[in-house]
């Protein structure tokens, strides 16, 4: 029996390898694309899978590689950029998802699943947030311009049905998110200085975020074309980094920064190596990102998941409250 096929472009990142292990799971088979094919190494023994390779995501490129395919999710995404103008942003999140679009059009792909970022289109200042919005307006545009054509001439049309999904910022082991706080904490100053503090995050699960993905995938009657999700807590990011430094035993005070103190600090950070805060992180998060409207997991009948069920598992491990943690869950 032939399964189908689902690419998955940045298949091989943190989300991408939660989401190949539960599509096969549920008897799909993945293709997965990638830049390098190290980068998937931890992938390569993974049944009904393929690694393929590209250099470029052009609308020829991705038209090959895609070939066969029922669906593609377009996971591709940076937090920084190598410079402060935006280029970067956009040549990786709304190029990229252009040229994917016009190949999806080309190869009669039926399914385009397109993650982007919570309340995305509402920073003019945050080249991220901006080049992820310009994306969903890609996407939106061209499904309207499409969808005119086809009732002026009464012909279905080629372009793919797409859906948005737009996640608060995402935890889960192997995240870029709580680790990197807890690498930050474990050399941090008894006092550690905390950009933006203030601004309210609603931390979702990888395992939700693909949870999503599957509904989606597995429910053709499901015609929203945007759904916003995250998790069932408002914490802010002085709560959270709290909340990790408790977890893994430091004692570190933290104290969230006033908006002036963290500009200063982004311009600092925005030249340390591996650049662990940039100015564009620091516009990014003059954004919350909470749910204004419903949250999508609640319409698609899915239980959000806590922190405290999933980050203690693997946090609490690097610590000596690893033991509470394992003793807390037996009892």
């Amino acid at each position: 029996m032939v399964k189908p096929v689902i690419g998955i472009l940045g298949g091989s990142g943190f989300v991408g390898s939660y989401l190949s292990n539960e599509l096969i799971k549920n008897g799909y088979a993945v293709r997965i694309i990638t830049r390098k094919r190290e980068n998937a190494r931890h992938l390569w023994l993974l049944p009904q899978s393929e690694i393929k390779v590209t250099k470029t995501f052009t609308k020829e490129a991705l038209s090959q590689i895609l070939d066969g395919c029922v669906a593609v999710v377009n996971l591709i995404g940076i937090l920084n950029e190598k410079w402060d103008n935006g280029k970067g942003f956009k040549a990786v999140h709304t190029d990229i998802t252009e040229n994917l679009l016009e190949a999806c059009k080309r190869l009669d792909i039926p399914q385009l699943l397109q993650i982007t970022a919570l309340n995305a289109n509402k920073s003019d200042a945050s080249y991220y947030l901006n080049s992820k919005n310009a994306a969903e307006a890609i996407l939106l545009a061209t499904k309207a311009e499409e969808s005119a054509k086809a009732n002026q001439n009464g012909k279905a049309t080629s372009l793919p049905k797409v859906t948005i999904i737009r996640p608060s910022v995402i935890f889960g082991p192997r995240d870029s998110f709580t680790n990197r706080f807890h690498t930050l904490l474990k050399f941090a100053p008894p006092i550690f200085p905390l950009a933006m503090g203030h601004t309210r995050l609603q931390p979702i699960y990888v395992g939700d975020v693909v949870n999503t993905i599957l509904k989606i995938l597995q429910n053709p009657q499901v015609q929203r074309e945007a759904f916003d999700i995250a998790g069932p807590e408002i914490l802010t990011l002085k709560e959270i980094v709290e909340y990790i430094a408790k977890l893994t035993g430091y004692r570190t005070k933290i104290l969230a920064l006033g908006g002036g103190l963290s500009a200063i600090q982004a311009n600092i950070m925005q030249y340390c190596p591996g650049k662990p805060f940039s100015r564009d992180n620091l516009r990014s998060l003059q954004v919350e990102s909470i749910c204004t409207d419903e949250n999508g997991l609640s319409q698609l009948d899915i239980i959000p998941t806590s922190m405290d069920s999933i980050v203690p598992g693997y946090l609490a491990k690097k610590s000596s409250r690893f033991a509470y943690y394992k003793f807390r869950d037996r009892t």
